[in-house]
């Protein structure tokens, strides 16, 4: 099934599904909701936009490099005038003294994704491939704070998803003196070749726009593959070196020229 793959890496990444407010935790990989709003803002779809003709995408993720959960004590209003605080509903104020709103916020540090993105149908991934290189509006990775670094698109493949098991190289140091390297995978159907999951349920499918907040329960299974230590591609420039040496991808795609441009810059 053809398809795009993405890389998502960055400084930070933050992935939230159910967090209250003021404890705004991450998921340990990408949810739906956040891939899916990623995508919406690539081809302009605005937070009152119905989504309906993102339902068909797929995601497949490979875990290259799962990253350091880190915290961030985060305040806002701190030592401004009551009026200069955050508001609470029907534009109302806090008491005097009481607008230092406090909030902890956890982060993924220094993790890497690699996603392809397949559909059931429709013209929605020319849309999406069309946009990557000029994106309506800039994608982040879970919240505006968290923008992509290194080559976020890696191109076109006609099957993106065995492309995470044998084409595109894990961002990743190769183990030593081991033949094989074990990578976690975070599938939205059960796998197939017998390989044991864990499955796992999040209200992460959003429903109608996405400025009604309003989530179903979505089901992912994650599961181990041990892929060979050669399908590792390193670190920082050693990785970029990788990408661009497998040049162009089997359906005549950037791949290879995004790396370069990456490894130039």
């Amino acid at each position: 099934m053809s398809g795009i793959v993405l890389q998502l890496c960055g400084p930070m990444q933050s992935w939230g599904s159910s967090s209250p407010w003021n404890r705004r935790e991450t998921e340990r990989h990408p949810t739906r909701s956040g891939l899916l709003g990623m995508v919406a803002a690539v081809i302009g779809l605005g937070r009152d936009d119905p989504i309906i003709e993102l339902a068909t995408l797929r995601f497949t993720i490979r875990i290259d490099r799962p990253g350091q959960l880190i915290t961030d004590f985060h305040t806002v209003g701190g030592g401004r005038p009551r009026e200069q605080t955050p508001v609470l509903a029907r534009l109302k104020f806090r008491k005097e003294g009481k607008g230092t709103l406090v909030s902890e916020r956890y982060y993924l540090s220094d993790a890497v994704f690699t996603v392809a993105v397949t559909s059931d149908g429709g013209d929605i991934l020319d849309r999406i491939g069309d946009k990557l290189a000029r994106p309506a509006y800039a994608p982040f990775l879970g919240r505006r704070s968290c923008p992509p670094a290194g080559a976020f698109m890696l191109g076109r493949h006609e099957d993106p998803a065995r492309a995470l098991f044998d084409t595109i190289p894990v961002a990743r140091t190769a183990p030593r003196q081991a033949d094989t390297v074990a990578v976690d995978y975070v599938t939205e159907t059960p796998p197939t070749d017998g390989v044991t999951s864990t499955q796992e349920v999040r209200a992460t499918q959003p429903l109608n726009t996405f400025r009604s907040r309003a989530f179903a329960s979505h089901t992912t299974w994650r599961s181990t593959h041990h892929l060979p230590a050669q399908m590792c591609g390193g670190v920082g420039l050693d990785y970029l070196q990788r990408l661009a040496s497998i040049g162009h991808d089997e359906t005549g795609g950037e791949q290879g020229t995004a790396a370069e441009r990456e490894e130039n810059r």
